[in-house]
């Protein structure tokens, strides 16, 4: 199933028993978004950071599309932060917050970085869907 990104493996590399290891199968999660982005994820930009938001629009978002991308995605997400329609992760001191509504057929991509940082279009999200 992993092969063909419908699930993926917590822990890979900390489990080397067999049947102590526990696979997420995306379809499963949980529809509502978790409480911990009203805690990591502010509606207003704090100001010492710089927000970069990127929408893409479809016909229509197949439900494969949301599944690979969690899947592929699942290694750079923090604990208890990804949801059937969604993910937030951190990397770098970079956050990252995707979100897919599937009524209004779109993706959005958050990116916050420190007004340091350079947050480049093509780097960062090439980097987000490799």
């Amino acid at each position: 199933m992993e092969m063909f990104e419908v699930c993926f493996e917590m822990n890979k590399e900390s489990s080397t028993d067999f049947f102590s290891r526990i696979s997420i199968i995306t379809s499963y999660l949980p529809i509502d978004e978790p409480e911990i982005i009203e805690d990591e994820w502010k509606k207003d930009c704090p100001s010492n950071m710089t927000e970069m938001i990127k929408k893409y629009k479809f016909n229509i978002i197949p439900k494969e599309l949301v599944s690979r991308l969690l899947v592929r995605l699942h290694k750079q997400m923090e604990e208890k932060a990804i949801w059937r329609n969604g993910l937030y992760l951190q990397s770098k001191g970079v956050k990252i917050l995707i979100k897919i509504d599937s009524n209004k057929h779109s993706l959005f991509i958050h990116v916050r970085g420190s007004k340091n940082k350079q947050l480049s279009d093509g780097i960062i999200i090439g980097s987000i869907l490799r």
